[in-house]
C-alpha cells in the first residue's frame, strides 16, 4: 500500500514525476538547444546490458487498461465481457466517483453524501480532528450521530462534472510563428485562461494532457470543502500484516474509512449520483471496474528514459531511503516513546523502499523489458512507413536518448544531495535562498519552520545521509565542501552542535536584516550553505533545462503515438478519472495457488500463527470475536484491474454499477506496472480490495482491479445476509464480518499506493469492512469504534441503549 502522504511529498518518487508542459504539434521538431557544460559530478555506472531475445513480441494492453471517460472503449468491453455500458451507466459512475484531496480516490455511496475511501488515505486527516486525550490512529473513530461527525480542516473532495475537448485550441496556440519558447508561452497562456475557476458555481477547471500532448481535455470539477469524518477503524486492523504483507497477497486488512460531504448550508449533501451496494459482493470470474484517479505512469516513455529511471534515479532513491530508514530505526531503538511516534513515518519509508525495489527488479526482467523493447520497435516501424510521420517524429528517439546521457552525467550530484535538505543544513540553505529571493514565500516558510527533533536525532539522520553520499559520489564537489576532510559522523556532529540559529526567533531576526545580514553571518553552517549554493543552483538550472527539452521532445513523440494508435491504447495516468476493467480471479505464484478471496478465518489464523505479535496483532476489540461472528465471511479479494498510486480509495463496481469492493493494494509483481507491460508468463500483477460481501484479495472490501490476463488486484467488498433489510446496511465491526472497505492506493498490492500514495500510495484496491447487518443492529459508544457484539475485558456484552444506526442509505 502506498502512503498518500508519500504520494504528495514524492517520498516514493520513482513513479511520480513533474507534470509535463504540453505542446501542440509543430511542423517539425525544433532543434535541440546546446546545454551549458554540466558541473562535474561522478556519473552513475551503467547497469549491465540485459540479454534480450529477438523472439519476444509486444502484446495487447502492454500500455495498460486505464481508460478515460472522454473515449470509453465500448467495443472492447463488448468483445471482452459481453457488456456495453450505456451513457447513463458511464455518467453515473463518473459522477459518483471523487478525487480525495490531492492524493487518493473516493466515491459517494449514499444519497446523503456518505463518502468511501481507504483508511491509509484518511490517516493524514485524523490528527486534524483528534481531541485531547484521544488517539484515533490506535483506537479508531465512529460518529454515531450526524452531530458527532467531525469536519476536517482543509480537506476537500472533487467531482468530475464536465469534460470538454480542447485539443484544437491547445494545438493551435502552439502552432504558428515564433521560437519554441514563444509558442510554449502562448499555449501556457491559453491553459491558464481555460483553467480560470468559476467561484460563483464552486467550479474548478483543469486542462488535462493526454498522450503527452496528442489530445487535451478541459475537466470541470465541483469542489466540496466541508468534509467530515464519520468512521475510521484502528490502524492495526486497517493495515493488518504491516510491511511484511504489504504488496502481497493473500491479505487481511480493513483499509477503509467513511466521510460525509456537507453543502454550503451545513446540511448533508444530497448526492444525485451515488453507488449503491451490491447485495452479493464480488464473485469469482465476475467482471469488475475500478473507477478512480491513478496518479502517474510512464508507460509511453522510451526505453532510454526507462533505463535512466532504473539505473540512476531508482538506485539513488533506494540508497537515500534506506539511509533514512536506518536512522529512524536507530532513534527508535534508543527511545521507545519516539519509536512509537515515528512508526508511521517509518512505515512510509519502508513502503517506498518496497515499491521502488519491486520496480527496479522488474525493470531488470529480460522477458518483461523485452516486450517494452518490442513495442518500441513496432512503434518506430509504423512511423517509418509513413513519410510524413517519419519526417516529424522519426528523430525523436535519438534526441531523447542523447538527453538521457546528459542527465546521467549531471544527476548523481543532485540525487545524493539529500543531506542538504535536513536539519541545520536544510534550514541554512533555505535561509540563504529566502534572503536572495524575498518574494518567494516557500523559502521563507522553510527557513522559519521549526524542527521538532532533538539534536541527537538530527545528527543521526545527517550522518546517515552523508555516509550514503560518500559511498556513491565520493568526489562530489558539494560533498567535499560539507565534509571538509571530516568523516560523515564527525561532520554531522559538528554541524549540528555548531549551529547557532536553531531558535526560530534568531532566524527571524536574521531574515529581517535581509541578504546583507545573511551574507555577513558567522554561523558555520550558514557559511557552508553560502559556499555550496551556487553549485547546487547551477546544477538544478541545468537539470531543469534538460528536463524541459526532454518534456518537449516527449510531447512531440506523444503526438506521434496518438497519430499511430489513436484512442485504441489508453494514455498514461495523470491523476484524473479512469475506468479500469478486470476480473475477480486468483492466481498462481511461488509454486502455489492463491484464492480469489480471503475470509476472517484467515485473519485469525495469521494472527495466531504469529502469536498475535507485532504487525500481526489484533486490536483488543478484534482479538476475541463474539459468539455468532461468521468467520466464513469474505474479507479481501484480488482482481486483474489495472491500478497505480492514486487509485487508493477507488470503488470497485460490477456491471450494475454497484459497489462490490474498495481498492487498496497490489502485489509485488504489479510494482513495475507504472512503467512497463504486465509481467509475462506465470507472474501476475494484481490489485487487492476489500469485499463488500467480505471477500477480497487483501483485506475485506472491494477487489483490486487488474488486467484480466496480466495483473493481480484486490479490493474491499462487503456482502449482505439474505435476511438483511434492503437499503439498510449498518457499518459494523468485526463481529458481523463485514468491515468497511479500504482504499485502493495510489495501484498494486502493498503499494497502496502514489497512490498514492497510492497511493498507501495507491496501487491497488483492497477489500475491507463494508458490510450490511441484520435489521435493528446497533453501533455502540458514540465516538468510539466497537464491533457489534464485542466483549469488554470482563466478558460482558455492552448494551448500546443510546446508539444510533448508521445506515448506508443515509
Amino acid at each position: 500500500m502506498i502512503d498518500p502522504r508519500s504520494y504528495v511529498r514524492a517520498l516514493w518518487a520513482a513513479p511520480i514525476v513533474a507534470l509535463a508542459v504540453g505542446c501542440a504539434p509543430a511542423a517539425s521538431v525544433a532543434p535541440l538547444q546546446p546545454a551549458a557544460a554540466p558541473v562535474a559530478a561522478t556519473p552513475a555506472a551503467p547497469a549491465p546490458a540485459m540479454q534480450l531475445s529477438d523472439t519476444i513480441r509486444a502484446r495487447p494492453f502492454d500500455a495498460g487498461r486505464m481508460w478515460t471517460f472522454d473515449f470509453p472503449p465500448l467495443d472492447y468491453l463488448q468483445r471482452t465481457y459481453n457488456f456495453r455500458p450505456s451513457q447513463a451507466w458511464l455518467d453515473n459512475v463518473r459522477m459518483s466517483a471523487l478525487r480525495f484531496a490531492t492524493w487518493c480516490s473516493a466515491s459517494f455511496v449514499s444519497p446523503e453524501g456518505l463518502v468511501l475511501t481507504n483508511h491509509h488515505c484518511a490517516v493524514p486527516t485524523l490528527a486534524d480532528v483528534q481531541r485531547t486525550g484521544e488517539d484515533l490512529l490506535t483506537n479508531g473513530f465512529q460518529a454515531n450521530t450526524r452531530a458527532a461527525e467531525r469536519r476536517v480542516p482543509n480537506l476537500f473532495v472533487e467531482q468530475l462534472v464536465t469534460i470538454e475537448d480542447v485539443t484544437e485550441r491547445m494545438t493551435a496556440a502552439f502552432a504558428g510563428q515564433g521560437t519554441e519558447q514563444e509558442r510554449l508561452a502562448r499555449q501556457t497562456a491559453l491553459r491558464n485562461e481555460l483553467q480560470r475557476p468559476d467561484s460563483a458555481n464552486r467550479m474548478r477547471y483543469q486542462v488535462v494532457e493526454f498522450y503527452n500532448g496528442g489530445r487535451y481535455s478541459r475537466y470541470g470539477y465541483k469542489r466540496f470543502d466541508d468534509v467530515r469524518l464519520v468512521f475510521a477503524p484502528e490502524q492495526q486492523i486497517a493495515f493488518f500484516g504491516g510491511d511484511p504483507d504489504n504488496f502481497n497477497y493473500p491479505r487481511y486488512a480493513l483499509d477503509m474509512a467513511l466521510y460525509r460531504v456537507y453543502d454550503e448550508n451545513g446540511r448533508p449533501f444530497r448526492a444525485p449520483n451515488y453507488l449503491r451496494w451490491s447485495a452479493q459482493g464480488a464473485r469469482e470470474g465476475e467482471p469488475v471496474f475500478v473507477v478512480g484517479n491513478p496518479g502517474s505512469t510512464q508507460r509511453q516513455f522510451t526505453n532510454a528514459q526507462l533505463e535512466y529511471l532504473r539505473d540512476v534515479q531508482q538506485t539513488s532513491q533506494l540508497a537515500v531511503l534506506r539511509a533514512r530508514r536506518d536512522a529512524i530505526r536507530q532513534i527508535g531503538a534508543q527511545n521507545e516513546a519516539r519509536r512509537l511516534e515515528l512508526r508511521d513515518q517509518l512505515f512510509s519509508i519502508e513502503n517506498s523502499i518496497k515499491a521502488i525495489e519491486g520496480r527496479y527488479q522488474g525493470a531488470q526482467d529480460p522477458a518483461l523489458f523485452g516486450r517494452k523493447v518490442a513495442f518500441e520497435r513496432d512503434f518506430r516501424a509504423s512511423v517509418a512507413k509513413n513519410p510524413e510521420l517519419q519526417g516529424r517524429y522519426g528523430a525523436l528517439w535519438d534526441s531523447l536518448t542523447a538527453i538521457q546521457a546528459e542527465k546521467r552525467q549531471l544527476a548523481p550530484g543532485l540525487l545524493y544531495n539529500a543531506y542538504l535538505t535536513t536539519g541545520p543544513l536544510g534550514q541554512a540553505m533555505a535561509l540563504v535562498r529566502a534572503a536572495e529571493m524575498p518574494n518567494n514565500p516557500q523559502f521563507r516558510t522553510a527557513a522559519l519552520a521549526a524542527d521538532p527533533r532533538s539534536r541527537e536525532e538530527q545528527t543521526i539522520e545527517l550522518a546517515a545521509l552523508l555516509r550514503v553520499a560518500q559511498q556513491n559520489v565520493p568526489n562530489d564537489q558539494v560533498l567535499r565542501t560539507v565534509l571538509a576532510g571530516r568523516t560523515p559522523d564527525v561532520a554531522a556532529r559538528e554541524i549540528v552542535s555548531g549551529y547557532t540559529l536553531a531558535d526560530t526567533t534568531a532566524r527571524q531576526r536574521l531574515l529581517a536584516g535581509g541578504s546583507a545580514a545573511v551574507a555577513a553571518s558567522n554561523d558555520p553552517v550558514l557559511r557552508i550553505a553560502r559556499e555550496v549554493l551556487p553549485t547546487v543552483n547551477t546544477r538544478q538550472q541545468q537539470m531543469a533545462a534538460l528536463t524541459q527539452r526532454e518534456t518537449l521532445r516527449r510531447n512531440e513523440l506523444g503526438r506521434g503515438f496518438y497519430a499511430v494508435y489513436g484512442t485504441a491504447v489508453p494514455p498514461d495516468a495523470t491523476f484524473t478519472l479512469r475506468l479500469a476493467d478486470g476480473v475477480v480471479r486468483g492466481f498462481e505464484a511461488n509454486g502455489t495457488v492463491h484464492p480469489p478471496k480471503t475470509t476472517f478465518y484467515g485473519l485469525y489464523n495469521r494472527s495466531l500463527g504469529f502469536n498475535n505479535q507485532g504487525d500481526f496483532s489484533l486490536p483488543p476489540r478484534w482479538a476475541r470475536p463474539a459468539a455468532g461472528f461468521n468467520l466464513q465471511t469474505p474479507y479481501n479479494f484480488v482482481s486483474t484491474n489495472d491500478i497505480i498510486g492514486g487509485n487508493s480509495g477507488s470503488p470497485v463496481v460490477n456491471q450494475n454499477s454497484e459497489v462490490v469492493g474498495l481498492a487498496f493494494d497490489g502485489n509485488l509483481d504489479s510494482l513495475l506496472h507504472d512503467r512497463a507491460p504486465a509481467p509475462a508468463g506465470g507472474r501476475k500483477r494484481r490489485g487487492c480490495g476489500i469485499q463488500r460481501s467480505g471477500d477480497s484479495h487483501c483485506a475485506r472490501g472491494p477487489a483490486h482491479g487488474h488486467d484480466p490476463a496480466a495483473a493481480d488486484g484486490g479490493a474491499y467488498s462487503a456482502g449482505n445476509p439474505a435476511s438483511q433489510r434492503a437499503g439498510s446496511r449498518l457499518l459494523r465491526g468485526v463481529r458481523h464480518g463485514r468491515p468497511t472497505r479500504r482504499h485502493l492506493h495510489p495501484a498494486s498490492c502493498g503499494r497502496c499506493g502514489e497512490g498514492v500514495r497510492g497511493e498507501r500510495d495507491g496501487s491497488s484496491a483492497q477489500d475491507h469492512l463494508l458490510r450490511p447487518v441484520q435489521p435493528g443492529a446497533r453501533l455502540q459508544q458514540p465516538g468510539r469504534l466497537q464491533p457489534a457484539g464485542a466483549l469488554d475485558p470482563a466478558g460482558a456484552r455492552p448494551e448500546p441503549a443510546d446508539a444510533v444506526q448508521l445506515r448506508f442509505d443515509q
